[in-house]
C-alpha cells in the first residue's frame, strides 16, 4: 500500500499504557457531559501541529527531528481545564524547560521545511472531551496527580475515517540529550 500524497500530521508525546490508563481513569472519574469523549487510543500531547504534508516536506522534517538533542523528562499532569471557543476538556501542568526546549526545536526544525506554523505560544495539555456544550462543565477542584516519564516523541498521522478520527503513529525518536549526527 503506497502512502497518499499528502498526510495531515502532527509531532506529539504518546503515552505509555500506564500513563494512557490513568488517563482513562481520569475521564471515566469526571462528571457526565454532553461532550464527546476522546478515544483513548487517540490521547496524546501535541507538540506541534503541521497539517497537511506533502512526502518532501516530511522527508525533511524526519530529517531534522534525527538530529533533535532533548534529555527524558518528567511530566505531571495536576491541572483540569475548559476552553469554551474549541469546547474541550483538558488535563494539563507545568511546563518543565526540557519540554519547552522540545517544542521549541519542533518549531525550528518544522519552520526549516517550509510548513507553516502556529505562533501562539506553546501550551502543555492533553485533550480529554471535544464538542462540549457551550456552557462552563462542573470538573474537579483537585485531581489526582498524573506523572508521565517521557522518553519520546512521535510523528503521527491524523486519519478521518467512518468510525471517526483514528491517529497513527508514523515514526518514534527516543529523547536523549546528545544525537550522533
Amino acid at each position: 500500500m503506497t502512502e497518499p500524497t499528502v498526510q495531515r500530521l502532527f509531532i506529539a508525546l504518546w503515552p505509555d499504557p500506564m500513563v494512557r490508563h490513568h488517563l482513562v481513569e481520569l475521564q471515566n472519574d469526571l462528571p457526565p457531559n454532553n461532550g464527546q469523549r476522546v478515544k483513548g487510543d487517540n490521547l496524546h500531547m501535541t507538540l506541534l501541529f503541521l497539517g497537511a504534508t506533502t512526502a518532501a516536506q516530511r522527508e525533511c522534517l524526519e530529517q531534522r527531528l534525527d538530529h533533535i538533542a532533548a534529555a527524558p523528562f518528567t511530566l505531571v499532569l495536576t491541572e483540569l481545564g475548559y476552553w469554551r471557543k474549541p469546547q474541550v476538556v483538558w488535563v494539563g501542568g507545568e511546563n518543565p524547560p526540557t519540554l519547552l526546549s522540545l517544542a521549541r526545536q519542533m518549531r525550528d526544525a518544522a519552520t526549516q521545511c517550509k510548513f507553516t506554523i502556529d505562533r501562539r505560544p506553546f501550551q502543555n495539555y492533553l485533550t480529554l472531551y471535544r464538542k462540549m456544550k457551550p456552557k462552563q462543565p462542573i470538573l474537579p477542584a483537585m485531581i489526582a496527580p498524573i506523572v508521565w516519564n517521557v522518553r519520546d516523541y512521535a510523528l503521527v498521522e491524523s486519519l478521518t475515517e467512518v468510525m471517526g478520527v483514528h491517529y497513527r503513529v508514523l515514526r518514534t525518536w527516543p529523547l536523549q540529550e546528545t544525537r550522533v549526527t
